[in-house]
């Protein structure tokens, strides 16, 4: 079965490597941070790399120097526990509280409210949610309700884990119901990695440099500091009171919230993770993904599956980005404000090229960004060392140059790639035929094109008669032809859709697709082009539930237009 990757996107032009070097130069122009180090891959690598330091006698960042890559850590986290999940060692959907006992929450006069659940004099109730527990996945994706805690959280690193369970059982305070709505829960992966800690018997650190870093060659990742070159260690800093420059930030040691931001990495490692976490979204599964040297990641470390999973949306996320730690500014986003949480991982629904996978980090010392295109693979990673540096929108706007950049060069980037079913591309196909064979009729009429449509009638499902008759279908469109003329040849017409090629319209003019059981697509004729849309049923054999023709230029009846991602069907 061919691949329904694009074609890879080469390096970057000359300009666009400029402009991405001027972009990543903003974090020092802004004193955002004294230095950093950026990254621009692809599924087989690091495409391009740019870095500065403003720092004295600080050598030149490469790709292997290390930074703290603050929340992006989250991600370990998450694949940390999607790994327990594979091994049956837990459900994404047990109540916390099976596996960290410790964990109470308590919901106030208002969280009891919410949930229903007060007590007849409105008083606190410690256990007020267990009838509606707080589960894994609900940590996972910050639905638990447990409210947003960066400035706090971010300090509380190397707590131990018998001061952390102290702390559970005196309670979370819980601000809405679980499930209710997005809560940016630091405390909430502490918590994951608790649960890491007592299903293992080992630290998060341990798990997840045995289970996830030295399988995948991530040798230049760890959560202890003491265990890098002191050479090889961008240290993190912020602008001093005066702010006449910069002063170093303490490092801290591994402890119970290492999980929400302990990691230590390079942009060289960051890349690879994130190439293994697309691997799944880019290639078959169990297949090593486009352009990746054979067996470059075992696959016994998470099924493709629980990759994917981490990386589909679970909880809408509200269109400001959030205060805290960001020191309570509002950001403008830059792409949409369709965004979701997945599992230690945020997508980013963009409207005009479909989903993006991301996450970014701030941290005493350190500001951090790592998101790529999940169907080109097309990605960046910005690691800094500045307090909180916020680089997450120069990393959305270096990534949608590069999208452009690979657009205008002729690589086809599109929203999402959709592998149509095979009899939904061989209904079009016959759809196609069926139009065009109207174009040799001497009189385009109701007859002729009741005559043409009982030619395919062995595809329709039972309730397409039902829907509107066959009477019906051809009168509609007959006057249809009328307004756009006999249907021509199309020269791009009859070529085998063998997969990706740099024109999606190798076999059908503008194709869209939402999933593998529909399509729509244009046929040419005289005056206007036909818009053809079919969607086939969900059984075996599959049979064309809806087949419509509108003119290609009818605009929405309520007038709207609709903005989507471009999303390019590929045909078996």
């Amino acid at each position: 079965m061919p691949s329904s990757t694009p074609p890879r996107p080469q390096v970057p032009g000359e300009d666009a490597a400029r402009e991405i070097t001027r972009m990543a130069d903003r974090l020092i122009v802004e004193r955002k941070a004294p230095g950093y180090a950026c990254g621009v891959f692809d599924p087989s690598g690091i495409l391009m790399f740019a870095s500065r330091s403003t720092l004295p006698g600080e050598p030149s960042y490469d790709e292997h120097t290390r930074f703290r890559i603050a929340s992006m850590s989250k991600s370990f986290t998450a694949a940390a526990i999607m790994r327990l999940a594979w091994l049956h060692r837990l459900d994404l959907h047990d109540p916390v509280r099976r596996h960290v006992p410790e964990f109470s929450v308590i919901a106030d006069e208002v969280g009891s409210a919410v949930m229903g659940m007060a007590n007849a004099h409105g008083t606190r109730n410690r256990h007020a949610v267990d009838e509606f527990d707080i589960t894994i996945a609900d940590l996972l994706s910050m639905r638990s309700g447990l409210p947003t805690d960066d400035a706090w959280a971010d300090r509380q690193e190397s707590m131990t884990e018998h001061d952390f369970l102290s702390l559970l059982r005196r309670g979370v305070r819980a601000a809405f119901a679980p499930g209710e709505c997005y809560q940016y829960s630091n405390i909430g992966f502490a918590v994951l990695g608790q649960i890491i800690v007592n299903l293992t018997g080992s630290t998060v650190d341990e798990y997840v440099s045995r289970s996830l870093l030295d399988p995948l060659g991530l040798g230049e990742t760890t959560y202890d500091y003491r265990r890098v070159d002191p050479a090889a260690l961008a240290l993190g800093h912020h602008i001093t009171a005066e702010a006449r420059g910069w002063d170093p930030e303490d490092f801290t040691t591994p402890g119970a919230f290492s999980a929400i931001g302990g990691v230590i990495s390079s942009v060289h490692d960051v890349v690879r993770w994130a190439r293994w976490l697309e691997e799944p979204l880019l290639g078959a599964d169990g297949a090593p993904f486009p352009h990746a040297a054979d067996g470059d990641f075992p696959g016994s470390v998470l099924p493709p599956r629980y990759r994917r999973l981490m990386q589909r949306g679970h909880t809408p996320v509200p269109p400001v980005i959030r205060g805290g730690s960001g020191g309570n500014r509002m950001t403008r986003r830059d792409f949409s404000e369709l965004e979701s949480y997945g599992y230690g991982l945020m997508i980013d629904h963009n409207p005009r090229y479909g989903d993006i996978t991301h996450h970014a980090g701030g941290y005493p010392g350190y500001g951090s960004d790592m998101r790529w295109h999940q169907d080109s693979g097309l990605g960046v990673v910005i690691l800094a060392n500045g307090r909180y540096a916020e680089p997450s929108i120069i990393g959305s706007r270096i990534l949608s140059l590069l999208l452009d950049d690979a657009q205008a060069r002729r690589h086809t980037i599109a929203g999402r790639s959709v592998r149509l079913w095979r009899e939904t591309g061989a209904a079009a196909r016959r759809v196609t035929r069926m139009l065009r064979s109207l174009g040799g009729c001497p009189r385009i009429d109701a007859a002729a094109c009741r005559q043409a449509l009982q030619s395919i009638a062995d595809l329709f499902a039972d309730n397409m008669g039902m829907d509107s008759s066959m009477t019906h279908r051809s009168a509609s469109l007959a006057g249809l032809l009328r307004e756009a003329g006999r249907p021509i040849a199309d020269p791009r017409a009859g070529q085998p859709c063998d997969g990706p090629a740099d024109s999606p319209e190798a076999e059908f003019l503008n194709p869209r697709s939402d999933g593998p059981a529909n399509i729509s697509w244009t046929v040419p004729c005289e005056r206007a082009g036909i818009r053809c849309a079919l969607r086939l049923t969900p059984l075996r054999p599959s049979l064309v539930q809806t087949l419509e023709f509108t003119t290609a230029s009818t605009p929405d009846a309520d007038g709207v237009t609709s903005v989507t991602p471009t999303v390019r069907p590929v045909c078996d």
